[in-house]
C-alpha cells in the first residue's frame, strides 16, 4: 500500500516537474485487457481472442484487486489450459501441481445464479444439521 501511493506520489511530482517528458499513449499499451474481462486470462474459452488483444501490448495487467474481489485464488498457479498460465510459463519454472482445475475456475468466474432450488438444497441440509445438533443435547 506505501509503495503504491509513493508510485503514485513519484509519477505525479514528475509530471508537474517535467512534463515535456511525458507523452500519453493508447490504453492498449498497457491495459489490453479490461478489467472486466479478467476471466480472459483463466477462461481457455477466450485464449485466443485474448492472445490477439496482447499482440500490440507493451505489458499487461493482470487485475489482481478484481481477482480478489471476486475469490478467485491468486496464490495458486491459473488452470494450465490458460492464457495467464502460457504467459508465467514463457518465463517462469514453477511447480504447477496445484494449478487451479478449470472446473473450479468456472465455478469461480461464472456462478450460478441463486434460485428457490439452489437455496433450498444449500439452505435445508445445514438447516437439518443445526437442528440435529441442537436436540442431540
Amino acid at each position: 500500500m506505501i509503495l503504491e501511493t509513493l508510485g503514485q506520489l513519484f509519477l505525479n511530482n514528475y509530471l508537474i516537474r517535467y512534463p515535456e517528458n511525458v507523452w500519453q499513449v493508447d490504453k492498449h499499451i498497457f491495459y489490453p485487457i479490461h478489467y472486466s474481462d479478467t476471466n480472459f486470462f483463466y477462461d481457455p474459452d477466450f485464449r485466443e481472442y485474448a492472445k490477439e488483444k496482447l499482440d500490440d501490448s507493451l505489458c499487461v495487467h493482470i487485475w489482481n484487486e478484481c481477482l480478489t474481489m471476486g475469490s478467485i485464488p491468486t496464490n495458486c498457479p491459473p488452470p494450465k489450459s490458460s492464457l495467464l498460465y502460457e504467459l508465467i510459463e514463457r518465463i517462469l519454472e514453477f511447480d504447477n501441481s496445484y494449478a487451479l482445475p478449470e472446473d473450479t475456475m468456472r465455478k469461480l468466474f461464472y456462478p450460478q445464479p441463486w434460485g428457490f432450488k439452489k437455496t433450498i438444497k444449500n439452505i435445508l441440509p445445514s438447516l437439518l444439521n443445526y437442528l440435529k445438533r441442537k436436540f442431540r443435547r
